[in-house]
C-alpha cells in the first residue's frame, strides 16, 4: 500500500440532469408566464426560491469511494442512494490475486498532513489491516461461511460504489456543507468533483449558472 491519496481511483460521473426546458416550464407556471431561463435565473438563483430548484434532479455515479465516505454521504437524507451490494460482490473483490498494491480494492488516504511519525505508524497499520482483510475474508470463503456473516470483516477503507439521485435544493445544502474546510476529507473530494462536473457540463450549464448566483 503506496499511499497515492484520496483523489486516486475515484471516479465522480454526473449521469443525468433534468433538461433545462422541463424546470423553466415549472418555474413559470405561477405566474402564467411564457417559461425562460431568464425567469428561471431570477426565481430560482438570485430571488432563491428554492422550492422551484426541487424540479432540478441529478443523477451521480460515485465509484471507488470508501465506505467510510459511504456513511458520510448517506447523512444527506433527502436524496436517493443505490449503493453496490457487498452480498453480491466480495467475491468478486477479494477471490482474485492481489500484489502487494491494495489501492484497487482500498482507499489510502493522503497521509501529508500528519507529523512523519504518525504518517508511518499509521500507514504500517493501514497495509497490515488491507492484507489481513484480504486473508481473512479468503479464508472465510474456503470454509464457505456465508457472505452476510464475512461482511462484519469488512474496513471502512473498502472501496465501494453507488448510484446517487439528489434535487438541487438539497444539493446546495450538501455542497455548502461537504466543501466546507471542516468536512471530512474524503468527501469534500467528491463534493468538489462534483461541483466541477457541473460546470463542465453542457447539459448542466443552466445549474452552473444557479451555482454561480448562489455563490457555490
Amino acid at each position: 500500500m503506496t499511499g497515492g491519496g484520496i483523489v486516486d481511483k475515484i471516479i465522480v460521473v454526473l449521469n443525468h440532469v433534468t433538461p433545462e426546458f422541463v424546470v423553466n416550464e415549472a418555474v413559470g407556471m405561477p405566474y402564467d408566464t411564457q417559461p425562460s431561463s431568464e425567469l428561471t435565473s431570477k426565481v430560482i438563483g438570485i430571488k432563491k426560491h428554492l422550492s422551484c430548484a426541487e424540479h432540478i434532479i441529478m443523477n451521480w455515479h460515485v465509484v471507488g469511494a470508501s465506505r467510510l465516505e459511504l456513511q458520510e454521504h448517506m447523512r444527506h437524507r433527502m436524496a436517493s442512494p443505490t449503493v453496490k451490494s457487498t452480498r453480491y460482490t466480495i467475491d468478486k473483490d477479494f477471490l482474485r490475486d492481489y500484489a502487494l498494491n491494495t489501492e484497487d480494492l482500498f482507499v489510502t488516504p493522503d497521509l501529508k498532513n500528519l507529523p512523519v511519525e504518525q504518517a508511518a505508524i499509521l500507514n504500517a497499520h493501514l497495509s497490515f489491516s488491507a492484507v489481513s482483510a484480504i486473508r481473512a475474508i479468503k479464508e472465510c470463503k474456503h470454509a464457505k461461511i456465508p457472505n452476510d456473516y464475512i461482511k462484519y470483516l469488512l474496513p471502512e477503507s473498502l472501496r465501494t460504489s453507488f448510484s446517487w439521485t439528489i434535487n438541487l435544493r438539497s444539493f446546495i445544502n450538501f455542497l455548502k456543507l461537504r466543501t466546507d474546510k471542516h468536512a471530512h476529507f474524503e468527501i469534500r473530494h467528491v463534493a468538489n468533483e462534483m461541483r466541477r462536473k457541473i460546470s463542465e457540463s453542457l447539459a448542466a450549464k443552466y445549474v452552473d449558472e444557479l451555482l454561480n448566483q448562489m455563490g457555490l
